[in-house]
């Protein structure tokens, strides 16, 4: 595997509170990363530094050798744009648009995408995330679990080299969850690079590599085969037995 993020020094500060202190890793393309981690750790702080949503204190994010920060505010914004894909936990869905509307928005911005591929690209990753006839309805007409899926079609309108997700699975029940897991899966499978926070040792066994952070560091990390859904608890106890070493 090649490095598509490499993270060197990172430290980012809020007034005189530390809360990420010197962190070193790289994130892989094609990897499934899954970070963890108490709460207080810094898990979200450091996902939204590695994906450029806040500029960090000191350090360097590289993305392909280049430097993530380098330029203005507007400029990371446009890379951000093209080059990422975001998932979160309340979905961040836009109430007065579409399914369709809300999921072409991204491509609009980005324009990566000729104007008249949008729309269609548009409605083949609703078909493709199991949404088939929903273009048309307003996000309030669907379930949590639906409007996760609106929001993983979303991520991956601009075709992005690496999507983070932010407790994707948080405001979802048991069942659900494992819909969108398997549906994260599957676009891994298919080389698609993912960064993930999760406090839920379920989703966790989805990864190839699990960070763990404690008090803003770096505590150690996990390397994982690909899931292949067929593990008979000897995956989630190995990766449990760690998690309680690393003081979960």
């Amino acid at each position: 595997m090649s490095a598509l993020l490499k993270i060197e020094k990172l430290t980012k500060k809020y007034d005189t509170e530390t809360i990420l202190h010197g962190l070193d890793t790289v994130i892989n393309e094609g990897e499934f990363t899954v970070v963890m981690g108490s709460s207080g750790s810094g898990k979200t702080t450091f996902l939204n530094c590695i994906s450029s949503m806040d500029r960090p204190t000191d350090g360097k994010v590289l993305f392909k050798g280049e430097d993530v920060f380098k330029g203005s505010d507007k400029k990371v914004s446009d890379f951000r744009v093209k080059k990422m894909g975001f998932v979160f936990q309340d979905m961040n869905l836009i109430e007065n648009m579409s399914v369709l509307e809300n999921i072409i928005l991204p491509a609009y911005l980005a324009k990566k995408i000729p104007d008249k591929e949008v729309v269609q690209k548009g409605k083949a990753l609703i078909e493709n995330v199991g949404l088939s006839g929903s273009e048309n309805k307003m996000p309030k007409e669907l379930s949590g679990g639906q409007k996760q899926r609106v929001a993983i079609a979303r991520a991956l309108i601009n075709s992005p080299d690496i999507i983070f997700a932010d407790e994707p699975t948080g405001a979802l029940n048991s069942k659900t969850s494992e819909i969108i897991l398997d549906m994260l899966t599957e676009i891994n499978k298919k080389g698609q690079s993912i960064v993930m926070v999760t406090h839920d040792i379920k989703s966790s066994l989805r990864a190839d590599r699990i960070l763990y952070l404690k008090d803003g560091m770096i505590g150690d990390e996990m390397k994982l085969e690909k899931y292949n859904g067929a593990d008979d608890g000897t995956r989630e106890k190995k990766v449990s037995e760690w998690l309680q070493n690393m003081g979960w």
